[in-house]
């Protein structure tokens, strides 16, 4: 026969277990979703196979390990026996990554106000993707966890055109993720 703790370890590693209103998944790689929207002037329009352009820094972002405390429910050979608690440490990442992005655009008019006709023109942007996120839940202690590139990863950047009223904008999409599970 297993033990309380044994069936609790299960639990935790197993799918998602709802304990007090909070959902407490697996240990997964989260993955942050963003969008910045800008006016394209007047005249111009985006060059639509071009791929924006785009720099971030990750030094505006922060690691903490906290520790709470959460009531889960025990079960054995899938019945549940009662609740217990928990200290759970929970890994979380917070702060803000800024962006800069170049966005490829061309005139409508054909008309150019210097002489390198071939030469690309950019539209940049730059906005601020805020993140507060618990990462991972675990009752063993947490190691030590460093934020870098290797870690957060840029994905699915695109850029489309939007109209509306007779003005053009250019959304940006894309998303990172985060590689700590």
């Amino acid at each position: 026969m297993e033990s309380a703790h044994s069936n609790l370890a299960k639990n935790m590693n197993q799918e998602i277990c709802s304990t007090e209103g909070t959902k407490i998944g697996s240990n997964q790689n989260p993955s942050f979703s963003f969008s910045t929207v800008v006016r394209i002037p007047p005249d111009f329009k985006i060059v639509s196979t071009s791929t924006p352009q785009m720099v971030y820094r990750l030094d505006k972002l922060c690691m903490s390990k906290e520790t709470c405390e959460k009531i889960i429910q025990v079960e054995e050979q899938g019945e549940t026996i009662g609740c217990m608690p928990v200290k759970l440490r929970a890994l979380k990442i917070c702060g803000y990554i800024p962006i800069f992005l170049n966005i490829e655009v061309q005139t409508t008019a054909g008309h150019y106000s210097f002489d390198h006709l071939s030469d690309p023109l950019f539209l940049s942007v730059n906005d601020m993707i805020t993140i507060n996120e618990v990462l991972k839940y675990s009752v063993a202690d947490l190691p030590h966890y460093v934020i870098d590139d290797q870690h957060v990863k840029l994905q699915n950047l695109h850029v489309t055109s939007l109209e509306v009223e007779n003005d053009y904008f250019a959304r940006i999409t894309g998303r990172f993720q985060l590689l700590y599970g």
